[in-house]
């Protein structure tokens, strides 16, 4: 096994080199927040008097993360009866908040199918999406793409038995490697024409990878791994490479590994230094998902969000921003930041670890 880890670490490193030659020990991490798009609506944080009421929360972070599915009334859940967030709302309050960018995750676009546009016509898609939201003066600072390689190679949900997923996953014809590298810089191209100062990154779900030939995050047999045949560190070092080739480059990778399954290996500790360093090598910035599905609810979620930076630490990991950030039903209250366990409640008290652990920016 010691053997297998110098192998996956020449390779991550692309020059031969280990990780432990790369020191990130002086990055501090930035902080940013996600709060859930499945139960409350972030409305309440961005009305005049719940603006109020996460101050100190707003001091602590500097990102703030929404889901397209916030500004879109058709995909609201109806079952928790989620009221919309507006653009005008969110305009508003970003006034408010002159030095928090807003990123925005993207998880359901990839559902176009002609194949031929495929790139042009997500970012189209994504546009129009966001349309209300810049024709009133917004704006989206970062796009968090959520799922794009593993639907355009592996296919939509084909493991979904409901009807619906069948049909579209039936019509939708799977990419090979190159292909959706080369829709996927079709698509960032677009996106930065219109948007040149917006960002775009990879949101990976590790937990669904198998990561290398020698190791596995997975927690479901590499289920990505089977539907692509290719593994992770091998399809993003080859995507950063044709962006390369194209005078481009990854903005950000952002990595979705919950704490239940990072904790399932005590390896996982080396596993992300080699990531974090082949981040540093290649100079794309890392994003760390700080969460956990949430065991004992609300107060369970916060535990475990103290736990997961805790260990993070202790394992020598140095994210660019941690984002603690819920697709859980829990937390399922944003504000005031003054009540135990609301969203705004866990990410201050989780900013306030982060810099007691890692130390505070401009005096490290």
């Amino acid at each position: 096994m010691k053997k297998a880890g110098l192998i996956l670490a020449a390779v991550m490193a692309g020059t031969g080199a280990m990780a432990d030659d790369v020191d990130r020990s002086h990055i501090v991490p930035r902080v940013g927040i996600g709060p859930s798009h499945i139960t409350a609506s972030p409305d309440t944080m961005f009305t005049e008097e719940g603006l109020k009421q996460w101050e100190k929360t707003r001091e602590s972070i500097d990102f703030l993360k929404i889901n397209y599915k916030h500004m879109d009334p058709t995909k609201h859940n109806q079952k928790y009866h989620r009221p919309k967030l507006t653009p005008e709302l969110l305009v508003s309050a970003m006034k408010s908040m002159p030095n928090i960018s807003i990123g925005a995750e993207q998880s359901e676009m990839y559902y176009v199918l002609d194949q031929k546009e495929l790139g042009l016509a997500m970012a189209n898609q994504l546009l129009e999406e966001f349309k209300p939201l810049t024709d009133v003066g917004g704006r989206i600072d970062s796009l968090h793409m959520d799922g794009a390689f593993r639907i355009m190679i592996g296919g939509i949900y084909n493991h979904d038995p409901r009807p619906k997923y069948q049909a579209m996953t039936k019509a939708f014809k799977r990419l090979t490697v190159e292909e959706a590298y080369e829709q996927m810089i079709i698509f960032t191209k677009e996106i930065k024409r219109v948007w040149p100062h917006c960002k775009v990154g990879w949101t990976a779900n590790l937990p669904n990878w198998r990561y290398s030939k020698d190791y596995d995050y997975s927690d479901h047999g590499g289920y990505f791994y089977k539907m692509g045949q290719v593994y992770f560190i091998d399809l993003l070092d080859g995507y950063v490479q044709a962006l390369k080739k194209e005078g481009m480059n990854l903005d950000f990778l952002e990595v979705d590994y919950p704490y239940k399954w990072y904790m399932k290996s005590e390896q996982n500790g080396a596993k992300f230094r080699e990531l974090q360093a082949w981040c540093s090598r290649n100079k794309v910035t890392y994003h760390h998902v700080v969460n956990n599905p949430p065991k004992g609810g609300a107060a369970g979620f916060y535990q475990s969000v103290l736990d997961y930076v805790e260990q993070l630490h202790k394992d020598g990991i140095y994210p660019d921003l941690m984002l603690i950030q819920s697709w859980y039903p829990q937390p399922d209250t944003h504000v005031p930041e003054t009540e135990p366990y609301t969203s705004t409640y866990i990410t201050l008290k989780a900013a306030e670890k982060i810099k007691e652990l890692y130390g505070e920016k401009g005096k490290k």
